[in-house]
């Protein structure tokens, strides 16, 4: 089956990301540098996430807002299936974010890792509708948080993961 629906602009950053965060979780015994370094992944992430959906974008002509929560479900019903890819894209874009914010907020993983989240998605948004190089969303505001929710169980899963294995040893 063809790869037709993988779009470069998503993949790209999404894969140098994954690759950031396996650096961080290689650097995980080595403490407070872990930290750093996390910290810098994170900032690259968020540069990279604003350069693919803002900075390196053209201005269109006129507002693009869909401020009702779940509309893409309709469209997605009704055949749209580049609806779904964008949605799936949207989720996809931000479990490298959850995944940084993960093993650097570790104890208080998973609350301060979904605000931000969800904080970056709404800059985002905001951001895509003051420059007009974007359609602001609030499916892409839920989509971007799922992701980041799931990169957060990621990054525990594999925090976990490494405790376990440290202890076996």
């Amino acid at each position: 089956m063809p790869l037709h629906f993988i779009n470069r602009e998503v993949l790209l950053p999404t894969l140098i990301v994954a690759v950031m965060l396996s650096i961080a979780v290689a650097l995980l015994s080595r403490g407070q540098r872990c930290s750093r370094v996390t910290l810098v992944w994170i900032a690259t992430c968020v540069f990279l996430m604003l350069f693919y959906t803002v900075i390196g974008r053209t201005p269109k002509d006129g507002l693009d807002v869909h401020l009702m929560p779940f509309w893409s479900v309709g469209a997605i019903r009704d055949g749209y299936v580049e609806t779904l890819y964008e949605k799936c894209y949207n989720v996809l874009f931000f479990i490298p974010l959850g995944g940084l914010c993960g093993f650097f907020f570790k104890e208080r993983t998973v609350l301060f890792s979904m605000i931000s989240g969800v904080a970056t998605s709404v800059i985002i948004e905001l951001l895509q509708l003051i420059t007009r190089t974007g359609t602001c969303e609030t499916d892409d505001v839920i989509c971007n948080a799922l992701g980041c929710l799931m990169g957060v169980l990621i990054a525990l899963g594999m925090l976990g993961l490494y405790k376990w294995i440290k202890k076996r040893r």
